[in-house]
């Protein structure tokens, strides 16, 4: 079938997508995690949210119970982020 929706191209190469309710979130080559809403997606803005320090990849990406976002990369480090609430927000 076709995408319901194509979010823009990221800077670097997406590692891992992880998808929760009204939100999805990517982890990417270049060491970012990029946050989308879902409830908007033509119309939502996206938080960029710099997970390295840009020379290390993330490789993984999920959400926590709580409502964070947990990624894993290349610097050896799980680091649990605050996101958006559930209202993309």
């Amino acid at each position: 079938g076709k995408p319901a929706h194509t979010f823009p191209d990221q800077p670097s190469r997406v590692e891992a997508v992880a998808v929760s309710g009204k939100q999805a979130a990517t982890a990417n080559a270049g060491g970012e995690l990029t946050v989308y809403p879902l409830t908007n997606p033509a119309g939502g803005q996206p938080v960029v949210i710099p997970a390295t320090d840009g020379r290390q990849a993330e490789f993984g990406v999920a959400f926590a119970a709580n409502g964070g976002i947990v990624v894993g990369g290349g610097d050896k480090l799980a680091k649990l982020f605050a996101g958006p609430d559930p209202a993309g927000n």
